[in-house]
């Protein structure tokens, strides 16, 4: 498992990967680099390489929300004793609300963005099943068509060809299409572990939000 540090002078800020991630891309993406160097002037940034993905051990078998545990919580526990502020965003957020939960002292504050994924009624919904299948089936056919549908999902009012280019980019380096499909498999079940969070904690989500409908970040919230 790879971590990477950007050194402030503040408190440590964990940010959790999504879905898949590369170390080595989060330097280049422009989206990304304009948000984190802000940031980093005045605290500590340190991310991390989901197993399976970029400059972590792509040789993953086990396919279980305990398995990216122990990547949150062997990165937490390297960073040392201090408590340290939390960031997720999509399929990142979840990691984030399960170790706030088991690790309440070792935290002082969350912002989840976009947080939250398909469960209950939603994820055994025979519509939910069709749209995952048929995703599932593109990016097998092809990967950059798929990652322009999800694109649409993600940057529903357009993306310029810089930031496209470099969504297209992260999915080819990041993981295989096959590591891509066994990581969309992952499940975590978050929402029992809600009420025992206490740290201070800012939910985001944008009206319209096409990947992650609005309604699950007021029911989160």
């Amino acid at each position: 498992r790879t971590a990477y540090g950007t050194m402030g002078t503040g408190p440590v800020l964990l940010v959790a990967p999504g879905l898949i991630s590369h170390l080595e891309w989060w330097e280049s993406a422009p989206g990304v680099t304009a948000f984190l160097s802000p940031i980093a002037e005045h605290r500590t940034i340190v991310l991390y390489d989901r197993h399976g993905c970029g400059l972590s051990d792509r040789d993953r078998s086990d396919f279980s929300a305990e398995d990216d545990m122990r990547d949150i919580e062997a990165v937490a526990q390297a960073i040392g004793p201090d408590p340290v502020d939390l960031f997720g965003t999509s399929w990142g957020a979840l990691p984030i609300i399960t170790f706030a939960a088991r690790h309440p002292r070792r935290v002082r504050r969350l912002v989840l963005y976009a947080a939250g994924g398909a469960s209950g009624d939603d994820a055994i919904s025979e519509g939910y099943r069709q749209r995952r299948a048929a995703m599932a089936a593109l990016r097998r056919a092809d990967l950059e068509l798929y990652v322009r549908a999800v694109a649409v999902m993600f940057f529903p009012s357009s993306i310029d060809h810089a930031t496209l280019a470099s969504f297209v980019r992260i999915h080819h380096m990041a993981a295989t299409v096959d590591m891509q499909e066994r990581l969309d498999s992952v499940s975590f079940q978050y929402e029992a572990l809600l009420p025992l969070i206490d740290a201070p904690t800012l939910v985001l989500h944008r009206r319209g939000d096409l990947a992650c409908p609005f309604a699950s970040g007021q029911q989160l919230a």
